[in-house]
């Protein structure tokens, strides 16, 4: 059996968009001409006969105003060894503008990140394991061995488990997928979760507490499912027969899921009964790359292969607003409050931007990275905004006191 992992298959996904897709359309940006401003008249020259000469007033020439450019992003905050400020301000629409570089340390190639519920730890999660790292000193408070290479990490919602999806084999043998489980309070692995047939692409705790989801691929396309554990139990309460799925995302009620690629679109289910809510096709020139929900479950956004970012109503599937942002996009976060949108850019535009929800304005471009950003994460309390590339930088970023 042939499985390719997450990382490969999106770079399959791009190579072939990138021959077949449609151009991206450019939105013309309109930009107001300026009301000109008259040039003073020249005062009256004296002259020995009695009739003043006054000199014509010039026509002023009109001047387009120049696009804005954006305040470059100031150097970090805190360097290696010293410790962040313990009360920073949260991140909102008003202060997006401020955002800056806060510190920055480099891991293993890093696949996933995931906050713990009290913003104190950032867990990231490579081909070797899973780190856990104090967020105040970047000290590594624990390194944690997986059954495989992690590639998706998550906390549950009361912190007491971190669990982490992996894969082992290999493309001529053939991929497998596990979950590790490990007690936060002192690091002990508590079950395994084991496919022997098909490789996990992704998990997730729901936002209660109360399920657990693990996306399987495989190349037979019934056999890609996204099956739920009860979290008391730890029996399977329900399995969505959804094909080939990449990312999953739970709506905050936990009641339904959205899941995708499905080329150019994505899916929206019910998870107690297994139903499909909605198909919400996206986009007929950039193959879905990211999803995420609204921290209040009405918008969905989708991050394309082709720039674009669009929000879509998560109760009819209508589109509501899209946004460009020039290169591929790689991650996608809400903030907590959901005002905010950040996203994370790939190839030659590796930066982080930040958006308002509500307008769909750009109000910051943070640079730093050198590589594309393939994870970002806002922690719970918003003070911070964490981002990574392939290559393990991991940027903080935030309102410097």
């Amino acid at each position: 059996m042939f499985i390719v992992p997450r990382t490969a298959l999106r770079l399959i996904l791009t190579s072939i968009l990138l021959v077949v897709s449609l151009s991206a359309c450019t939105i013309p940006v309109f930009r107001p001409t300026p009301t000109p401003s008259p040039s003073p008249t020249n005062p009256a020259t004296p002259s020995p006969s009695p009739t003043v000469t006054r000199t014509a007033t010039p026509t002023p020439t009109q001047t387009l105003t120049p696009t804005p450019t954006l305040t470059p992003t100031p150097l970090l905050l805190a360097l290696e060894n010293t410790p962040l400020p313990s009360d920073l301000p949260s991140i909102t629409v008003a202060n997006a503008g401020q955002v800056s570089g806060l510190t920055a340390w480099t891991e293993k190639t890093v696949t996933d990140l995931a906050w713990s519920p009290d913003s104190k730890h950032l867990a990231s999660a490579n081909f070797d394991g899973v780190t856990v790292v104090d967020i105040q000193t970047r000290s590594p408070v624990k390194r944690l061995t997986t059954n495989g290479g992690a590639i998706s990490v998550a906390y549950h919602p009361n912190n007491s488990i971190l669990a982490a999806g992996n894969q082992t084999g290999s493309e001529a043998e053939g991929y497998n997928g596990n979950v590790d489980f490990w007690r936060t309070s002192d690091w002990q692995p508590v079950r395994l979760i084991y496919d022997y047939s098909r490789a996990v692409s992704s998990v997730d705790f729901s936002p209660q507490g109360d399920l657990f989801a693990v996306a399987f691929t495989n190349p037979d396309y019934d056999q890609n499912t996204v099956s739920f554990w009860n979290t008391t139990s730890w029996q399977i309460t329900q399995t969505l027969q959804t094909g080939t799925v990449l990312e999953i995302a739970y709506s905050p009620d936990g009641k339904r899921i959205a899941t995708t690629p499905d080329r150019y679109a994505i899916r929206l289910w019910q998870i107690y009964n297994g139903l499909l809510l909605h198909t919400i096709h996206t986009s007929f020139t950039g193959a879905v790359n990211q999803i995420s929900f609204s921290p209040n479950g009405s918008l969905i956004a989708t991050g394309h292969y082709d720039g674009w970012i669009r929000l879509w109503d998560a109760g009819t599937g209508s589109l509501l607003r899209e946004m460009e942002t020039g290169s591929v996009v790689d991650s996608l976060a809400f903030s907590p409050d959901g005002s905010l949108l950040a996203s994370g850019n790939g190839y030659d535009n590796s930066a982080v931007r930040l958006w308002d929800v509500g307008s769909g304005a750009l109000l910051r471009v943070l640079e730093g990275h050198d590589h594309a950003v393939d994870n970002l994460a806002f922690s719970p309390d918003s003070q911070y905004l964490a981002s990574a590339s392939y290559d393990g930088v991991i940027r903080l970023w935030g309102i410097r006191p």
